[in-house]
């Protein structure tokens, strides 16, 4: 297929102009051409060919044929002799001949410049030639379209002019490897006409002449904001990670605090500085809740305890702590600066230092004994998987909380001792005595199973009959136990007990009975208890009104000293074995039988059995 042929002249054009047809040959004044022409005038010097990638056609005198032979030596394809116009025809065939009437697309390994410079503009990538003195010679459509400079423009810069000034050293240093290595990468951002950054990966490589002299560097710049966004995502995820496991770590520390701490003072204290000792927050503390007042620190650690003298009274909006608390929820705020929530306390939070918080709640069942609050120094700290892991941080708390308030209420400790009015009739005994005329019903003995308490009742002034009757409609889980001389036993497996609520603040329950729709519960507090939020707490889920409430000494009850070394599971077999007849001659009740009723091993019975025995009487003869 004909091709035109593209002729640049170097001298006077007119005996070639005179010598082309149009329709196969075109005339050129700049850019690659097929064929160079040289015109003259001559001198008689060798013509200066320096376009090797063009076929040479020279015009010379024909009184001069050395120059003729000389261009020949020197790579010329063809040397004409031209006297004027008339010599056009000679001019004609030189240059088909020279051509072999072709274009350059038709020579193998050759490219039209019309079609590679379309090909060069479908690229996505950015194409750019520039120079030894950084003035850019050739480029495609996609430089002017990413940047937003016109090709007037792009012909005016240099290649530090499209990058953001942060990258401009980099781009330097590119170029100089360029040079000294052949090639080489570099990651920097286009400047656009708008000013927005635009990541690219350049990647250029040195031109050079046969004698090694640099003529310029070819390059591509590949858009690499997509790449950029899927490393700072894993960055991002490794980030996490690594917070994550030391966040594990300081729970495991916590844990091993846990196991030796024998105070609530101390398991708060060893949270707060394990937190802030391992620079995942700047500052922690603890709180104790009171409904409808201020929440009071009650431990704390880190940078910014200034921050508890200036934060907000309990009526603020957004009160982070407060509103865990009554949502029994990790409440976040992950931009202090920003988000509406932390309006009341925002500036003293940014004046510490704090850029996002944490409120943990820390309850354990139905019981929430205070709250914990973390802040860090970066926002958008408390992802969801760290809030989960804060979470389950609470719940271990709060159950080491009420281990040690429970165990020093075992040990007798006791500060207050109250009694409770309650008209729950949701409430096994509450509701049986209510439906049964005549009816009292006691508390015997009570133990945990799984998130259940199976408790044993004493039930008097009925018979068995209507007292089942009445039970198949107040629990899904009951059963008759044995008979107690005027009275007899049942078994009552239930999820929601007032003594188990009081147990896990550190309550121990010494009597409760039901009677006419109402029970009373006596149960002795440890020191330091806060009296008027448990009983508001339980009269908000169960009707709870303070009938008496009795300060008293620690060793005020003996018979609490002599049950203080036993577990709550030795004292509930004890008494279950005592009620059923186990310790009367004969027995009424063996073993086995009872073991059967708690739903335990006969071997596990007797063990419980013989470590209470032990217990009361080494306690008995201390005594002595």
């Amino acid at each position: 297929m004909s091709r035109t042929v593209r002729v640049r002249v170097r001298g006077d054009a007119s005996v070639v102009r005179s010598a082309l047809s149009t329709e196969s040959v075109r005339l050129v004044e700049s850019g690659p051409a097929d064929c160079l022409v040289d015109a003259g005038p001559l001198s008689g010097d060798e013509p200066k060919l320096d376009e090797a990638d063009a076929l040479h056609v020279l015009l010379y005198d024909p009184a001069e044929p050395a120059v003729a032979a000389r261009a020949l030596e020197n790579g010329a394809d063809h040397c004409v002799p031209v006297s004027g116009t008339d010599d056009a025809p000679l001019v004609r065939a030189a240059i088909e001949q020279a051509t072999d009437g072709t274009g350059a697309a038709d020579q193998p390994g050759r490219i039209d410049d019309e079609l590679l410079r379309a090909a060069l503009d479908e690229l996505q990538d950015v194409f750019f030639l520039f120079d030894d003195e950084g003035e850019f010679t050739a480029w495609n459509a996609r430089l002017s379209e990413v940047t937003g400079h016109s090709d007037a423009e792009i012909a005016r810069m240099n290649p530090t002019d499209f990058v953001a000034p942060d990258d401009r050293e980099a781009v330097r240093a590119a170029i100089n490897r360029v040079v000294t290595e052949g090639r080489t990468t570099v990651e920097a951002a286009f400047r656009t006409t708008d000013g927005e950054d635009l990541p690219h990966e350049f990647t250029g490589s040195v031109l050079r002449d046969d004698d090694g002299s640099l003529l310029g560097i070819v390059g591509i710049g590949r858009d690499i904001a997509e790449r950029k966004a899927r490393e700072r995502v894993l960055a991002e995820q490794a980030d996490r990670l690594k917070r994550l496991d030391r966040i594990n770590g300081v729970i495991r520390s916590v844990l091993r605090d846990l196991t030796t701490a024998t105070t609530r003072e101390g398991i708060e204290a060893a949270v707060v500085d394990r937190l802030t000792d391992a620079d995942l927050y700047r500052f922690a503390w603890i709180g104790s809740f009171e409904r409808g007042e201020r929440i009071e620190a009650r431990a704390w650690a880190g940078e910014g305890s200034e921050y508890l003298d200036a934060r907000p009274g309990p009526d603020a909006e957004g009160y982070t702590a407060k509103t865990a608390v009554r949502n029994r929820e990790v409440e976040v705020v992950q931009e202090i600066a920003e988000n509406p929530v932390a309006d009341d306390w925002r500036a003293p939070a940014l004046d510490s230092g704090f850029a996002s918080a944490a409120a943990i709640p820390l309850s354990a069942r139905e019981t929430t004994v205070g709250v914990l609050c973390v802040y860090a120094s970066e926002a958008d700290a408390f992802r969801e998987r760290e809030q989960a892991v804060l979470r389950e941080l609470g719940r271990i708390v709060a159950n080491a909380i009420t281990a040690v308030e429970r165990q020093r209420a075992l040990m007798g400790d006791f500060g207050v001792e109250l009694e409770l009015a309650v008209d729950d009739e949701s409430l096994f005994p509450v509701g049986l005595s209510e439906a049964v005329d005549g009816c009292r019903v006691e508390l015997v003995g009570s133990t945990p199973v799984d998130d259940t308490v199976r408790q044993f009742y004493r039930v008097r002034g009925t018979d068995r009959e209507t007292a089942l009757s009445a039970t198949d409609r107040l629990a899904d889980d009951a059963a008759f136990v044995r008979e107690a001389g005027d009275a007899f036993l049942l078994r009552v497996t239930d999820d929601t007990t007032i003594t188990r609520a009081l147990a896990e603040r550190g309550g121990r329950t010494t009597d409760a009975y039901a009677e006419g729709g109402e029970a009373r519960v006596v149960v002795q507090l440890p020191p330091g208890t806060d009296v008027r939020t448990l009983v508001e707490t339980l009269d908000a889920r169960h009707g709870v009104r303070l009938v008496a409430r009795r300060d008293q000494p620690s060793d005020a009850n003996d018979e609490s000293n002599r049950l203080a070394d036993l577990t709550d599971r030795q004292q509930t077999v004890l008494e279950t074995a005592f009620d059923a007849g186990y310790f009367a001659s004969p027995r009424e009740h063996t073993g086995e039988e009872i073991a059967d009723r708690l739903d335990i091993a006969t071997p596990t019975f007797h063990g419980h059995i013989r470590a209470a025995e032990r217990k009361l009487v080494a306690a008995s003869f201390d005594d002595e």
